[in-house]
């Protein structure tokens, strides 16, 4: 038993601190022109959860719950309101 305690003493001093994020997802699609301004918003915002390169972008980014309206606000004026932006009701746990 007490190497056991001991062991698991180790590992917990061990590992690293993760502040995890509530954040939601936010996906957007838009045309390859506003590609580069999209990706630069998305790895500044949040964590990029994806990407599909088809006849347009679509992007997933996780961003913290109380940044997503101005995110979303961004990608409005970035792409002058031709994004199509749909955003995830669900809640995920990210370390940001």
């Amino acid at each position: 038993v007490r190497a056991y305690t001991k062991a698991a003493a180790e590992a917990v001093a061990a590992a690293d601190h993760v502040v995890m994020t509530e954040c939601k997802a936010v996906t957007v699609g838009y045309d390859y022109s506003f590609h580069g301004r999209i990706s630069l918003l998305a790895e500044n915002s949040g964590k990029l959860d994806g990407i599909d390169y088809s006849d347009r972008v679509k992007l997933t980014c996780l961003v913290k719950s109380e940044q997503v309206e101005r995110y979303v606000s961004s990608l409005i004026e970035i792409t002058g309101g031709s994004a199509e932006i749909s955003i995830s009701d669900e809640k995920t746990f990210v370390a940001l």
